[in-house]
């Protein structure tokens, strides 16, 4: 397997995300199942933007997110979630019943920092 590569791209009419794996520790499972992964994180969405955000993973949340997106595009309905344990990175891809799919949620660069 040759990194960095994609793990997911999602591109709108007025922005994008995407998440890019650079390391894979295979040294055991994560806590969330799958390997846990070192990554960088895109984001597009009007003005706002995060380009090149370093962003720690597992590929079982990107695994369980994956099922759930298949599942709702082969009903053409349904909700779709990644999220993690730390809840520094929410995504929602909600579909609409004309095709369409809305997508929502947050991201917290630094979510051990308090303000």
């Amino acid at each position: 397997m040759e990194l960095p590569m994609r793990a997911l791209l999602l591109n709108g009419d007025d922005g994008s995300i995407e998440l890019i794996i650079c390391t894979i520790f295979m040294d055991g499972t994560g806590f969330e199942g799958g390997y846990d992964v070192w990554g960088l994180i895109n984001i597009k969405a009007n003005s706002y933007s995060v380009n090149k955000s370093e962003y720690y993973f597992t590929t079982g949340a990107l695994y369980r997110f994956y099922k759930q997106l298949e599942r709702c595009y082969k009903e053409i309905k349904g909700i779709a979630c990644y999220e993690t344990i730390d809840n520094d990175f929410l995504l929602k891809a909600e579909f609409q019943k004309n095709g369409h799919v809305t997508l929502s949620g947050h991201y917290i660069q630094h979510f051990h920092v308090n303000i």
